[in-house]
C-alpha cells in the first residue's frame, strides 16, 4: 500500500487539488412555475396551498400541495418533489427492470434485485450477487435511456467489466447505446 501511494503521489495531490477547489454543487431550488424534467419531459411545478402534503401529476403539470412554508425555505419543496419522483421511480423501474431482462431471455440471466437511491456519479451500478442499484435520478430522463442504463446493468451479469466482449453483449441489445448515453449525459447536465 505505502509503494502504491508513493508511486501515484503527485497524482493523488493534483486531483485532490482540483477536488478541493471546485464549488460545491449549487442547492435545487424550485419554485411555483419552475421546470421538473420528467421521463424526458418538462413539466410545470405548481405549489398550492394545502393541510397536507401532496403531489399529483395533471398533464404536463405537478400539482404539489405544501403547508405554509416561508418562501425562501426551500426543503419542504425539494422534499415533496423528491418523494414524488421516487414514488414514480419505485413503479416504473421495476416495470423496466422486467422489460428490459425479457429482450434478453436468451440468456438465461436471473432476475435480479433492484434498488433505487440517489448516486452522486453514476446512474447505476451491479453486483456481483445480482444486485442492481439505480440512481433516483434516472426518473428525469427518457425512457429509452433508462432501457440502456438497466440493460448496461444486465450485461455485468454476463461480463463483470467492461471489456470489448462487454460491449459486444451490450451492442447486442442496444445497437444504438452511443447515441442513448450521449443523450442521458445531456439530460443529466441540464
Amino acid at each position: 500500500v505505502c509503494g502504491f501511494l508513493r508511486e501515484r503521489w503527485d497524482w493523488l495531490q493534483h486531483h485532490r487539488q482540483r477536488f478541493l477547489s471546485e464549488e460545491a454543487p449549487a442547492t435545487r431550488r424550485f419554485r411555483d412555475g419552475d421546470p421538473i424534467l420528467h421521463l424526458g419531459e418538462e413539466l410545470m411545478l405548481r405549489i398550492e396551498p394545502a393541510a397536507h402534503t401532496r403531489a399529483l401529476r395533471r398533464g404536463q403539470e405537478l400539482h404539489l400541495g405544501l403547508p405554509e412554508v416561508a418562501p425562501e425555505d426551500n426543503s419542504g419543496v425539494l422534499a415533496a418533489v423528491e418523494a414524488w419522483q421516487r414514488r414514480e421511480a419505485l413503479q416504473l423501474f421495476p416495470e423496466r427492470l422486467a422489460y428490459c431482462h425479457g429482450n434478453m431471455r436468451d440468456l438465461c440471466l436471473p432476475l435480479p434485485q433492484l434498488r433505487v437511491r440517489k448516486m452522486r456519479s453514476r446512474w447505476g451500478s451491479c453486483s456481483r450477487a445480482a444486485v442492481i442499484t439505480l440512481n433516483l435520478e434516472l426518473i428525469r430522463m427518457p425512457l429509452d435511456c433508462i432501457d440502456y442504463v438497466i440493460t448496461h446493468e444486465l450485461c455485468h451479469l454476463v461480463e463483470f467489466n467492461h471489456s470489448p466482449r462487454f460491449y459486444a453483449l451490450q451492442q447486442r441489445f442496444v445497437p444504438d447505446w452511443q447515441a442513448r448515453k450521449q443523450r442521458l449525459e445531456a439530460c443529466g447536465r441540464q
